[in-house]
C-alpha cells in the first residue's frame, strides 16, 4: 500500500477489495431524486452515504416486499428491519421494503408509519441538503 487514502470525485464512496489491488468509486447520488446517470441503477445507502449501485429488484421491491440485500428494492425504497418498518412487514422476514420520503412531512404507504429523518441533524450543519431525505418508519 502506498499509505494514501484514495478519494472519489462528487461525494462518491471509495470501494477498496483484493488487499488494495481493486480500487472502486462509486457515484453518489440523492435517494429522491434518484438521479443515477445509468437507467438500471439506483440509489441506495451504503456505509452512511448514498451511492448507485445495480437495481436487483425485479418484478418484487414494492413497499413491504420482503428483502434481504440493499438493491433488491425499487428505485427510491431501500431494505430496512421489519421492526422499522411496521405493519406492513410480517415478522420473522429479514427485511421489508420501505421508501424513502421528503423530510418533513413526506407521505408514508402505511398507516403507522412517520416520514422520520434520515440523517441525526446534530451530525450535519444546519441546512444541509442531507437532512431533507427521510425515511418511512415507526415514529421513535
Amino acid at each position: 500500500m502506498l499509505g494514501l487514502d484514495p478519494t472519489c470525485p462528487n461525494s462518491g464512496m471509495c470501494t477498496i477489495a483484493n488487499e488494495g489491488v481493486l480500487n472502486l468509486c462509486l457515484p453518489g447520488c440523492d435517494p429522491l431524486l434518484q438521479d443515477c446517470v445509468n437507467d438500471s441503477d439506483a440509489c441506495y445507502p451504503v456505509n452512511g452515504v448514498f451511492t448507485c449501485a445495480p437495481d436487483g429488484s425485479g418484478e418484487e421491491g414494492q413497499a413491504n416486499d420482503s428483502c434481504g440485500f440493499i438493491n433488491v428494492c425499487d428505485p427510491g425504497l431501500m431494505c430496512a428491519e421489519p421492526a422499522l418498518v411496521g405493519a406492513g412487514c410480517p415478522a420473522g422476514w429479514t427485511g421489508c421494503c420501505t421508501p424513502f420520503c421528503a423530510f418533513p412531512g413526506g407521505a408514508c404507504p402505511n398507516p403507522d408509519q412517520s416520514c422520520v429523518q434520515f440523517f441525526d441533524p446534530m451530525m450535519l450543519p444546519e441546512n444541509d441538503p442531507l437532512l431533507n431525505i427521510g425515511i418511512c418508519i415507526l415514529p421513535q
